[in-house]
């Protein structure tokens, strides 16, 4: 279950970085020192964005809002996916990093913290995912997840 975890935050921080570098090439050169400065910037708006999904979850009643936050958080990630994509070919090592380098440790800790709270979330959206509007937006979600890969 570990390796499946850091195996998706991995997966996560390549597309949540690779979305974000959209938009930023202005503030290029106030980016972190190190190899992975480019890094750190989108998966943090990745994490921002997910964080922001897991609240509206934890806020759902019915199918109606399940599909609403499903599909509010994959308009979210379909602006972060070119850019965490963009990090994922450009740091192809992501898909096999099992100990992230020192500078990438705490936003990982992050991401790791926020999966957990996603997994915890998506169990109590559990009983709508039957809905044919919830199916339709997870569909349309997962579409943009896998965009990033």
């Amino acid at each position: 279950m570990r390796k499946f975890a850091v195996l998706f935050a991995v997966a996560a921080l390549v597309v949540g970085v690779s979305a974000c570098k959209k938009g930023e090439k202005a503030a290029a050169p106030a980016v972190a020192a190190g190899k992975y400065g480019d890094v750190i910037p989108v998966v943090e708006k990745f994490v921002a964005a997910n964080e922001e999904f897991v609240n509206d979850i934890d806020k759902v009643t019915n199918a109606d809002e399940l599909a609403a936050a499903l599909t509010k958080a994959a308009g979210k990630m379909k602006d972060l996916a070119p850019k965490m994509k963009e990090i994922g070919d450009k740091y192809p090592e992501f898909e096999q990093m099992e100990n992230p380098p020192e500078e990438l440790k705490p936003i990982m800790d992050k991401l790791n913290s926020m999966m957990e709270k996603l997994m915890g979330a998506m169990m109590k959206a559990a009983p709508y995912m039957e809905d044919p509007k919830v199916k339709e937006a997870q569909a349309a979600y997962q579409a943009v997840m896998d965009s990033m890969r």
